[in-house]
Parts: C-alpha cells; sequence; structure tokens
C-alpha cells in the first residue's frame, strides 16, 4: 500500500556542511558551492530582519537558489554514483556525508505511489534546508523522480524560547499531524501513514513518541551509521487525556481552551476536592494567585480535542472546545 512519509527536518543539511565538504570533494570531481557564497548565505540566515519566506520561496536568480541548486548537484551525483568508495555499506560516503534525513529516507524503500511532507521549524535555517531538501527529493536524490514532495512550517517551532517551543511549536507540531491523519482518512486512496524523526530537532523527539501512539502512526529512526531504520510500532493502548478534562470539567472550563486567560487560583481550586488535587496540580501553572493551563497540559488538551475528532467520534456526551488552530 503507498505511504504517506511525514519526516522531521532539521538544519544539519546546512550546519554540518563544511564536514561533507572535506570529506567529498576528494571523492567527486563535480563544482561544490563558491566559498563566498556559502559565506553570505550564513550571514543571511542568521539574520533576524530576514524575512523566513525568502528561504521557502526561492527566487530563480537569488543567492540562496544558487547555493540550493549546488548542494543538491552534489547529493545527486553522491546518491548517484557506481563508485564503490561511496556504496560498500551503509556507513559508506554516502549516508555519512549526507543529512539525517536523506539517510533516513534512503532505507525507507520509497515507491512513485508514495508521498511525503515535509514539516520544518519557523526558523530561515530551517525553512532553506527544507526547500532544498524538497529540490533533491524532486530530483530523484534518494527516492524515484515524480514522488509527491511538500513542505509545511511549524509555527513556533525554534529553540530560542523554550515557552514557545512548548506551547505553540509542540502544540502546531500535533495540528499539523492531525490534519495530515484526518485528510488521509478522509481521501480516496488513503496511504499508510509513516513519521520518520531521523532528522528535526532532538527535543521533539519524546513528543513525536507520544503522537505516534495517539495516532496509532509507526515511526522510524536511523541511529547514527547503523544499516538499518529503527522502528516503534504503535501499542494497542489509548491515553484517555478526554477523560480527565471532562472529570475535572468544572474546574478546567475557566481556563480552557489553550489560550483562555489566567483565572484566580482560589476560585479554580474551589471545584477541586483536596484529595483530588494532586492530580490536578501538573496541568496547571498557579502563580501571582492565578492559574492557565501548563504547556504540559496543553499539549494533553490538543491530544484529547484531537482523539475526539478522530474517526470514529463520539456519538454522545459533550465535547472539549477547540483549541486554537482547530475551529
Amino acid at each position: 500500500m503507498a505511504r504517506l512519509i511525514v519526516v522531521n527536518v532539521g538544519i544539519s543539511l546546512w550546519e554540518e556542511w563544511n564536514k561533507y565538504r572535506q570529506a567529498l570533494q576528494g571523492l567527486l570531481r563535480i563544482p561544490f558551492p563558491a566559498d563566498n557564497d556559502l559565506t553570505a548565505l550564513d550571514t543571511a540566515l542568521i539574520n533576524p530582519q530576514e524575512a523566513i519566506e525568502r528561504f521557502e520561496n526561492l527566487q530563480e536568480s537569488s543567492l540562496e537558489h544558487r547555493v540550493a541548486k549546488a548542494l543538491t548537484e552534489v547529493m545527486k551525483t553522491l546518491w548517484g554514483s557506481k563508485d564503490p568508495r561511496l556504496t560498500v555499506h551503509c556507513g559508506s560516503p554516502q549516508r555519512r556525508n549526507s543529512c539525517g534525513e536523506l539517510a533516513g529516507l534512503s532505507l525507507m524503500g520509497i515507491m512513485p505511489e508514495d508521498a511525503i511532507v515535509l514539516l520544518y521549524s519557523e526558523t530561515n535555517s530551517g525553512a532553506f534546508c527544507a526547500t532544498t531538501l524538497e529540490m533533491m527529493l524532486q530530483q530523484g536524490v534518494v527516492v524515484p523522480k515524480g514522488v509527491s514532495v511538500e513542505k509545511r512550517r511549524i509555527r513556533g517551532l525554534q529553540i530560542d524560547n523554550l515557552a514557545c517551543f512548548l506551547e505553540e511549536g509542540v502544540v502546531n507540531y500535533v495540528l499539523e499531524i492531525h490534519n495530515l491523519y484526518q485528510n488521509n482518512h478522509r481521501a480516496d486512496k488513503r496511504r499508510d501513514m509513516v513519521l520518520n524523526i531521523t532528522g528535526g530537532y532532538k527535543g521533539l523527539i519524546p513528543y513525536a513518541g507520544i503522537v505516534g501512539m495517539h495516532f496509532q502512526i509507526p515511526i522510524c529512526y536511523l541511529y547514527e551509521e547503523s544499516d538499518e531504520l529503527l522502528w516503534l510500532q504503535p501499542l494497542a493502548v489509548t491515553i484517555a487525556y478526554a477523560d480527565f478534562f471532562h472529570s475535572y470539567w468544572e474546574a478546567f472550563k475557566l481556563i480552557c481552551p489553550p489560550g483562555t486567560p489566567p483565572y484566580p487560583s482560589q476560585a479554580f481550586w474551589s471545584r477541586i476536592t483536596p484529595s483530588e488535587r494532586d492530580k490536578v496540580k501538573p496541568f496547571v501553572r498557579d502563580r501571582d494567585q492565578k492559574v492557565e493551563l501548563s504547556s504540559h497540559a496543553v499539549l494533553c488538551y490538543t491530544l484529547a480535542y484531537s482523539k475526539e475528532q478522530l474517526p470514529p467520534k463520539k456519538s454522545q456526551g459533550p465535547l472539549l472546545p477547540p483549541p486554537k488552530g482547530f475551529e
């Protein structure tokens, strides 16, 4: 059956390029990106004044397009080579000197009928790497030409602001996978959904595990220079996030859905019996005599709402109000 392969995208394609280049220049007799172009692009990528859209939609004559095209030619040559020095084993320069996303995809046996979705961070570097990977895949690097490839930016997914990462980035990551799951379920030709987490932020990995269990999606990961993917198959269990919120809804309705302003602490806790408060404490942030959902609770609430919307939907009983992005 055809697959929908969702790929976490990081920035190793760019960050590790100098290491790849040193190893490959003696093996590949083709032009590499010019040093002055690399320096200029590096300056642009770290400039907070540069709009992320510049690196998502590359203009034909731009610096970033020139570098992306040169990187693509290097990887096309590397992966298309029959030189035994490059293809002897999985730990060869093909995988050792490619980013994790390409290395992981190369072991998935991708077929022309499969589809790939690249999920990337809300950063200039993340956008450039995703756009360059999209170019590489569309030109047949590690996958058959013609495979459907698209990229999607995850709002709030970055590493400069931890609260934003937890309360926006992780939640929007869940939202994106929820939408992909729903759209795939409704499609005339449904695909088997797979999540490849070889690339992307390491801090996202535990949440990806939760998401895989929640949506019953198998997860794969390429460990370092291993010659096979590690697989985490979904367990036949579910976590009753929605039941938890419904059990304490008299209190939680004061601070739900996510984004609801903080509520006076005393009024909130008065709706929960003292013997039950220890169960609720991890789900709230209580400070300055006001409570709001904790970052952990925001994630759990998003998963709870998602579960109530996934087929089969509940036929009766109250449903949680939608968090932002689900309307």
